[in-house]
């Protein structure tokens, strides 16, 4: 039964070595792709040129002043394709240019320079399927996403300000295409002020982030660990043919050969050929692969090998008298299988109560769907792709979030879109109802609207009469509650400071000019009723109560008397932004169909491609905490296997250290608590300590243990009694396991114990 099981384990070890080591080669072999697209040549900088201008004229003077000099300019962008991530690499090559040479092909042939400036023509991975591509670039796999293609058609989709490298026989090279990219630029677009020192400016890109340990890796350590101890367990087990072997004048390592070695060498060496010869089979692999795969099972192998040898001590100290009958010092092999069983219940007890949080939450939730009754008709746009322009560097985003705050509020707004601010409101610091300040500011908490929102929900003056405020007023419009009237002069000056500042930022953020000086703005206060109860649309914000607010200062933002850094972050890709879409019919997709054209005028078209009500938001928010559900309870069922398992280990243990003694306490007519006294004391202290770590583990909160929360910020904390109700059932289910096999093996060797073969 020992060696089946350590067979059957290898084996999988084995197999998930060799795919953990492919997928490792894959995405090493997609990295380096990358690193090439991410670190050729020289880098220069397009920095955000005025609206007016054309792309073209980018486009005609990187084609000049390339073919010119001599010099090859690519473009990176990273995007989506489906649920995958694309990487699109534009350039633009010379003639001598040694980026062809840095992307192995497995089929057709590299770009010429000519078709480089034109916009027809690509070389992709087999993944991409462009049916007009000449080439095919090798990947292992054939899962990734990589396009190279003409950098002409770069602005087909993105602004022409970014990050950008170029590929130069010199550094005089480069500075003169600079010089003359500039040149041909100012001479068109004479509005662009570029200048070579300008387009030499470098960027600061995006830093890396790394992760922790890759749950592949865990996995592997898991099952290292296990199939250690089983070896360890089963060269106890086989003692007696030990003893046997070393009576006959075997040596040490020759028994260990025979009794283990030879084991390891057969399973694993069979399942790494397997796994080798399967490699085959993967698309787009090469030798190499088969090399890495290999590799990595000899690895394995050599691991197990220099582990199992530690078995080696104990044959050579073996008392051949004592193994002959059977007899074997377990203690080490002991208290190393309780030591994992601890950790192991330990993190299945936190499991436990994680998954009692996650079951709270997720009715919590489930209440929640339908209750949104009010944002009815109204969609943001979440969640959003990274589009062809992400991580192009520069200031693309500026440019994409410049034609945000401006045209696309603009459009949306006179459809009669909503917009509502209510991060004022998300603080965990922030105030009560009476619009108290937030952590020692003096600015009241608030809500952000247009006056389309006070059309929508009617905020009533102190006359009565819903309060009217019209998009042409340049003035900045406060309602604030009549409970707050003795603080109007504060007021006043908090919200006169607040928009002091904001024409200069929005000028010097985004290049353009509204023409509203708002440091000169008036800050008009209007008097509302109290006791008024708001639709936050938001639903993070008054879940609770349906997601209104009571009392709330009411910011009233107008097109005249606001600019677009007002507006900035209206669209995050949250379900709480601020800008909510009115449906036409209450259908996203026709909403989105008639958007199209604005979107696509406005290159936001790859970016902006979902529109979601807060129902649908909760359904899917539902669902995925049900996933997550699914995931804690396979986690926890696993853990609940390798818990027994080490548990039946340590029992069997437990029962050969004291079998004797329980035999004979049996014979006396001894109950069965009396029989396994010592055995049930080790167990209870060690109950004992893994009771106390797990209140430890959950108390210190890391990662979050014992609780559970979704997206809008909810929580469940199962808290001292959920970890002690968890424990009461794992040791429930351990108890009855353990007395169930200590019975077992009771009266299996019962009579080998009398005869003292045991």
């Amino acid at each position: 039964m020992i060696s089946r099981l350590l067979v059957v384990l290898c084996v999988v070890l084995t197999f998930v070595v060799a795919g953990s080591a492919a997928v490792d080669a894959d995405m090493r072999d997609r990295a380096a792709r990358d690193a090439v697209a991410a670190g050729w040549g020289s880098p220069f900088v397009v920095p955000v040129l005025p609206e007016t201008t054309d792309p073209g004229i980018v486009a005609d003077a990187f084609a000049t002043a390339a073919q010119e000099t001599g010099v090859s300019v690519i473009r990176q962008a990273e995007g989506v394709d489906g649920a995958q991530e694309k990487t699109t690499l534009y350039v633009l090559l010379a003639d001598g240019s040694q980026l062809p040479s840095a992307f192995p092909l497995s089929t057709g042939r590299f770009l010429t320079p000519e078709e480089s400036r034109g916009s027809t023509g690509s070389v992709a991975t087999a993944a991409v399927g462009d049916p007009s591509a000449v080439g095919t670039i090798a990947d292992l796999g054939e899962d990734d996403r990589f396009l190279i293609r003409p950098l002409r058609t770069a602005f087909d989709t993105l602004l022409p300000d970014g990050a950008y490298r170029m590929e130069c026989r010199s550094r005089e090279d480069c500075r003169a295409f600079l010089e003359r990219v500039a040149a041909l630029v100012d001479e068109r677009a004479p509005q662009a002020a570029l200048t070579a020192d300008l387009l030499a400016t470098p960027h600061s890109g995006g830093g890396s982030s790394t992760g922790g340990v890759e749950p592949v890796t865990a996995v592997v350590v898991i099952l290292f660990l296990f199939v250690v101890i089983l070896i360890l367990y089963r060269q106890l087990a086989q003692a007696r043919r030990t003893g046997v072997l070393r009576l006959h004048g075997r040596g040490t390592f020759e028994v260990w050969f025979l009794i283990t070695g030879r084991l390891l060498l057969l399973t694993v060496g069979s399942a790494g050929a397997v796994a080798v010869a399967a490699t085959a089979l993967v698309p787009g692999s090469t030798v190499a692969l088969a090399v890495v795969v290999g590799g990595a099972v000899a690895r394995l192998l050599g691991a197990l090998l220099v582990a199992s040898s530690l078995t080696c001590v104990t044959i050579r100290r073996l008392r051949i008298a004592d193994a002959l009958k059977d007899r074997k010092d377990t203690r080490a092999l002991f208290w190393t299988s309780t030591t994992l069983k601890a950790a192991a219940t330990v993190a299945l007890v936190i499991t436990g109560a994680t998954t009692a949080s996650q079951v709270q939450v997720i009715r919590h939730q489930q209440e929640l769907v339908g209750s949104w009754s009010r944002a009815s008709g109204y969609a943001v746009f979440h969640p959003q792709a990274i589009g062809d322009d992400g991580e192009t560097g520069g200031g693309s985003d500026l440019g994409r979030l410049a034609n945000e705050a401006y045209d696309l509020y603009d459009e949306l707004d006179a459809r009669g879109a909503l917009y509502v601010d209510a991060s004022g409101l998300r603080a965990p610091d922030g105030p009560g109802p009476d619009g108290g300040s937030r952590g020692g500011s003096t600015h009241p908490a608030s809500l952000v609207v247009n006056p389309a929102y006070l059309t929508a929900f009617p905020v009533l003056g102190e006359d009565g009469e819903p309060v009217v405020v019209d998009e042409e007023d340049a003035d900045w419009t406060v309602l604030v509650p009549a409970t707050m009237r003795g603080r109007e002069d504060d007021l006043r000056r908090t919200f006169q400071d607040a928009r002091r500042g904001m024409g200069q930022a929005d000028r010097s953020l985004f290049h353009r000019d509204g023409g509203l000086d708002t440091s000169r703005q008036q800050v008009r206060i209007i008097w509302t009723q109290p006791g008024q109860r708001l639709f936050a649309f938001d639903p993070s914000v008054g879940a609770d109560d349906g997601g209104s607010v009571t009392d709330p200062v009411v910011q009233v933002m107008t097109r005249a008397g606001s600019v677009g850094f007002d507006r900035a972050n209206m669209m995050s890709g949250g379900i709480g932004d601020a800008l909510k879409v009115r449906l036409d019919g209450g259908s996203t997709d026709a909403t989105l169909a008639e958007l199209a054209p604005t979107l696509r005028r406005l290159h936001l078209d790859d970016n902006l491609t979902h529109l979601t009500t807060l129902d649908d938001h909760q359904a899917a928010e539902v669902q995925r905490l049900d996933d997550e559900l699914r995931l804690l309870a396979l986690v926890g069922a696993l853990l609940l296997v390798g818990v027994l398992v080490l548990t039946l280990q340590s029992v069997g243990l437990m029962f050969e250290r004291s079998s004797r003694r329980i035999v004979i306490r049996r014979m006396f007519g001894h109950g069965l608590v009396r029989r396994y006294a010592e055995p049930l004391g080790v167990l209870g202290a060690i109950w004992a300590v893994q009771f106390g770590a797990a209140l430890a583990a959950h108390a210190s909160g890391y990662a979050g243990l014992g609780t559970a929360t979704a997206a809008d910020g909810s929580s469940a904390d199962a808290g001292v009694g959920g970890v002690l109700i968890t424990t009461a059932a794992v040791l429930a289910i351990e108890l009855v396991v353990s007395a169930a096999w200590a019975v077992r093996l009771e009266r299996r060797r019962t009579v080998d114990i009398l005869k003292g073969a045991f």
